[in-house]
């Protein structure tokens, strides 16, 4: 069995959390994900377009 090298955070994702994209949740997962589980964060490709008519 292979392990993910990747995890994919939908749109929906940042939009429960308003696109604060310093909020606790994401503030807390992002690092810990990058330093603990050596992860790749991706999103979806319309995700830059999406935060720029949100916020």
């Amino acid at each position: 069995m292979t392990i993910p090298t990747a995890v994919f955070l939908d749109t929906s994702i940042f939009a429960g959390q308003q696109y604060i994209f310093d909020s606790s949740a994401l503030s807390t997962f992002v690092p810990i994900a990058k330093r603990e589980l050596a992860y790749r964060l991706t999103g979806p490709i319309n995700l830059r377009a999406d935060v720029r008519r949100y916020t």
